[in-house]
C-alpha cells in the first residue's frame, strides 16, 4: 500500500487521487472525500450513486490514466484549516491504512510538500 497516494494542489484547486489508491479500493465507481479535522487526516471513502457527496470515477480511460482529479475550492479550503500548508505548494501524502477496502486514511501532519518545476 506504500505506493497509495493522493496530492493536494492548492495552486490548481484540486486532489489528485491516484490509481493504486482506487486499486485499493477495488476500483470504486464511486468515491467521496471525507476531512477529520480532529484527527488531521483525509480519507478516500467508496460510496455509491445516492451520496450527495459523491464523485464518480470514470471508469474509461482511468486504466491507463495516472490518478483522478477532483477540483473543489471548498474541500481545500478545508483541508487548508486543518493543515499547517503553505497554499503556493502542492502535497503529496501517502496512505497510513486501508478499511476493509472501503476506505483509505490519510494522515495530514505525514505530506511532504512537493517542489515545483521551472
Amino acid at each position: 500500500m506504500n505506493d497509495a497516494c493522493i496530492v493536494v494542489d492548492f495552486r490548481k484547486s484540486r486532489i489528485r487521487i491516484f490509481k493504486r489508491t482506487l486499486q485499493e479500493l477495488q476500483n470504486p465507481k464511486y468515491v467521496r472525500l471525507l476531512v477529520n479535522p480532529n484527527e488531521k487526516t483525509v480519507a478516500v471513502q467508496v460510496t455509491d450513486f445516492t451520496d450527495t457527496r459523491a464523485h464518480r470515477v470514470p471508469n474509461i480511460g482511468i486504466e491507463y490514466a495516472r490518478c483522478y482529479e477532483i477540483y473543489s475550492r471548498s474541500l481545500l479550503g478545508e483541508l487548508s484549516d486543518c493543515g499547517d500548508w503553505d497554499q503556493n505548494h502542492s502535497y503529496k501524502i501517502h496512505a497510513t491504512a486501508c478499511l476493509d477496502r472501503q476506505c483509505v486514511i490519510f494522515k495530514m501532519d505525514q505530506a511532504v510538500r512537493l517542489e515545483t518545476s521551472k
